[in-house]
Order: structure tokens, then sequence, then C-alpha cells
């Protein structure tokens, strides 16, 4: 569900902005500290001026984990908003505009153990 929940946050913030971060911001490639921040409406840039909260994450921590302490990553759409993104280890071109996956116990992305927000588990 947490891939999931990642996935709708970025989905409503593009609703609000009509881009996503890269858009003269930071490019999003993890849950780190950079993407928390403006998921949790506290960036310090223009990354989300309105402050808007898109996911509540419950822990005041810097970076969001999997269950095997790995950060989940992220891809986002970039322009010109085509609705496609690359997903390293995973293919090119894919219809969605987030995803979002954990890399799973062994931590390493593009491995048959990965939770992926775009594939059913």
């Amino acid at each position: 569900s947490d891939v999931a929940q990642i996935v709708a946050a970025w989905k409503a913030y593009y609703s609000d902005y009509e881009h996503f971060p890269d858009a003269g911001g930071p490019t999003i490639t993890e849950m780190g500290e950079e993407a928390l921040e403006i998921l949790r409406g506290e960036a310090d840039n223009d990354s989300n001026p309105r402050r808007t909260e898109y996911m509540d994450f419950h822990l005041n921590t810097d970076e969001f984990l999997d269950p095997w302490k790995n950060r989940y990553r992220v891809v986002l759409d970039s322009a010109p908003y085509d609705g496609r993104v690359d997903i390293p280890g995973h293919g090119s071109g894919l219809k969605f505009s987030a995803v979002s996956w954990s890399t799973g116990p062994d931590g390493e992305s593009g491995t048959a153990d990965d939770v992926c927000s775009w594939k059913d588990r």
C-alpha cells in the first residue's frame, strides 16, 4: 500500500501544479528528505508554494523506508509530460505519470522481489 500511496500523493501534486517538481526544481528519484518535505508541505523552495500536505507520513524522519529499510524509489514524468516514464531495470516508455517501488529484500532495483506500484501483487 505504501507504493500506491506515494503514487497517489504525486498525482495529487501534479493535479494542483500541472507539473512535477523537476520543472525548475529538484529531480525526485527516491523518497528522501527533499521528496518528503515537498509532500508534507514543508519545502522551503518553490516546489510546493501552497504548502499543501499530500501525504501524512506519521513519522518525523528524513526518508521514507520500505520494510527492508531501503528508500522507496520514484520516477515522475518529466517535460513534455507525455504520461510516460522510464523505470530503471523495468522498462522504458511505460504509460504512467508517476511510479514508485521498493527494491525488496535484496535492495536491488529491477529484480524479481521488487514491490512495484504498476504491478498487481
